[in-house]
């Protein structure tokens, strides 16, 4: 496999902050997927991985001993941070995997497929507990309600869809992004939910929103109008960042909707983007083949990992 950088997908902070796993690929041999673990005091690779498919998903578990990863090729694997080794493989998919997380409790592995499935894995049987269907659509982002209640998806036709995760039960659909003229499809890009789980937001094509978990209710509509690519919040729930199609970071206050701040954080899409645990460092990554670590106070870059772009 060539040396060669891809762009950009998604970016995850160690537990301690001390390194930043970041995916990449497209599709095509002149940008091979990859998974590199950084080293962020010495700005150092500790770990690269290469293969054809892009790697399209990364997190770590909480003690920072596993990492998760979902790829173009329908795999979802437990790598080994330290070593790069991989502990466990999943079973394999009919389609990209575009997102994969663990449950709150970290007993269970849910990932979402271009096949149109959810899958529900139990960590400790190593066996499928439940898969959800959605018949028809491309699962683009997928996310769990932190006391486990409710799992969420997006999709590619900008369609959102709300489970009772325990008992395994579809609550109901929504319109998550909208489409626009000339646009193929209105996707969805993210779903995330609100530290107290009593609601979520969804970022796509022109389309950051606020949603109520319980009733289903439509809270907020802000003033976005680019591509929402990735969306966090901060640990109150008081704060929303979004990263878009245009390279821009936005932050919005959640009560008010108002947009508190915004500012350029790479020349092409940024589509991957992580908080530390104490929120003091903000990771972007984006297309132009650039990760940047923030000063999220400051709003000031104190960082730049470049590979070298193909």
């Amino acid at each position: 496999m060539r040396a060669v950088a891809s762009r950009l997908w998604d970016v995850a902070f160690s537990p301690e902050a001390k390194r930043l796993a970041v995916c990449a690929g497209w599709i095509g041999p002149r940008e091979p997927g990859e998974l590199t673990i950084w080293d962020l005091e010495q700005r150092r690779e500790l770990f690269v991985l290469r293969q054809f498919q892009p790697i399209r998903s990364v997190v770590f578990s909480r003690d920072g001993k596993q990492l998760l990863v979902g790829d173009f090729g329908g795999l979802t694997r437990l790598f080994d941070p330290a070593t790069g080794s991989v502990l466990t493989t999943l079973p394999k998919r009919a389609g990209i995997i575009n997102s994969a997380v663990f449950t709150p409790d970290e007993k269970a592995i849910i990932f979402g497929c271009f096949d149109g499935t959810v899958t529900l894995w139990d960590i400790a049987t190593q066996r499928t507990s439940y898969v959800f269907l959605v018949p028809g659509e491309r699962i683009i982002k997928v996310a769990v309600s932190p006391n486990g209640e409710y799992l969420g998806a997006v999709t590619q036709t900008g369609k959102g869809h709300l489970w009772n995760l325990p008992r395994r039960l579809k609550l109901r659909s929504f319109e998550a992004s909208k489409g626009a003229a000339g646009r193929p499809l209105p996707s969805a890009e993210a779903i995330l939910f609100t530290p107290d789980g009593k609601s979520f937001a969804t970022a796509g094509y022109a389309a950051l929103r606020l949603w109520d978990t319980g009733t289903g209710k439509k809270l907020r509509e802000f003033p976005f109008a680019s591509y929402g690519m990735n969306a966090l919040f901060t640990r109150d729930g008081k704060q929303l960042l979004c990263a878009d199609g245009e390279g821009q970071v936005s932050i919005w206050n959640v009560g008010s909707g108002e947009k508190i701040a915004g500012w350029e954080a790479h020349a092409e899409r940024c589509s991957g983007l992580a908080l530390s645990q104490d929120e003091r460092q903000l990771a972007t990554a984006g297309w132009d083949y650039t990760i940047k670590v923030w000063d999220l106070e400051k709003r000031m870059l104190t960082g730049t990992l470049t590979r070298k772009k193909p």
